[in-house]
């Protein structure tokens, strides 16, 4: 009688693949892509001045200390109105 792998076509053991030979697999193929996902042409170098990179990091500060100070307000509002509604039912 064979095993129920055998009757739903199921190969049993695995073909032995080294981790190595997929490594090299990957890398020659992105050595023909020129590190570019499929479809698409190589990427260039960005087009963006130290000085320009600068702005972004500060923006992206100035935009993280924005997103803190709206989570807080609207934990600060949560808590009055949870606070307001808990005095209120319990008066």
């Amino acid at each position: 009688m064979s095993s129920s792998s055998e009757s739903h076509g199921v190969q049993a053991t695995p073909i032995p693949a080294t981790a190595l030979d997929i490594h090299e697999a990957n890398q020659a193929e992105e050595q023909e892509r020129g590190h570019a996902p499929a479809g698409y042409p190589p990427a260039e170098d960005p087009h963006f001045t130290d000085q320009e990179w600068k702005e972004f990091q500060d923006d992206d500060v100035k935009a993280g200390g924005a997103v803190v100070c709206l989570m807080a307000s609207i934990f600060s509002l949560g808590l009055l109105l949870y606070t307001t509604v808990a005095i209120i039912v319990n008066t």
